[in-house]
Parts: C-alpha cells; structure tokens; sequence
C-alpha cells in the first residue's frame, strides 16, 4: 500500500501537471488571437477591411485590368481600361455627334481628357 506522503507527492505532480496543461493551452489560444488578428486569412469569405465601390461613367467589355486583388491604389492609378469600340460605335450613331463633328461640340480627344483632369 502507498504511504500518505506518496499520495501527496502524486496528487501535488497531478496538480502542476494539470495547471501546466492549462497555461500552455491559454498562452497558445493567446498566440493563435494574436496571429489570426495580425494575418487574418479569407478562408470564411470574410475580411475587415475598408473598400470603395467603382463605377464607370460608360458601360464596355473590359480589355484590360492592372490592379491585382487586395492591391493599393494611388489617386491617378489606372484600374481598368474599356473596350472603346462600343463607345465609338455609340457615338458615331448618335445625332450628338454629328453636331460635334460639325464643329459646335467638344472637337478633340485632348479637349475631353483635358475636361476630365
């Protein structure tokens, strides 16, 4: 039979060996937090984040797009570029641009994009 003293000594190793298990398993949950908050990762299709939404003053087929996913952006960086044959074809069929064309209207590219500037 076991002395009282060995009880003891066994009942005190599974106490620290319980409150051990305990710290190691808060300061790994801690950790975890800690790295999650830093990197969160989108496996759950959620981020915090701040967005914007844009919107083009014309409709088109894009043809080219720059800006990767989650990139920053500086004013004046180009994000996508517009199919033009669309807009054209749009202009050159509108009665608008005939009057345009006949020297009443905004008579050149460099007109329109100085306008936008």
């Amino acid at each position: 039979m076991e002395t009282a003293t060995e009880t003891a000594n066994r009942r005190r190793i599974g106490r620290r060996v319980v409150l051990g298990v305990v710290i190691a398993a808060t300061i790994a949950l801690l950790l975890v937090a800690y790295e999650v908050n830093r990197s969160p990762r989108t496996d759950d299709a959620s981020v915090w984040a701040n967005y914007i939404e844009i919107a083009p003053e014309v409709s088109g087929r894009l043809v080219e797009l720059p800006v990767k996913d989650n990139a920053y952006v500086k004013k004046g960086d180009l994000l996508f570029v517009i199919d033009p044959r669309d807009c054209e074809q749009q202009y050159r069929r509108s009665p608008r641009s005939r009057y345009s064309r006949q020297g009443g209207g905004v008579r050149s590219r460099g007109e329109i994009e100085a306008r936008y500037e």
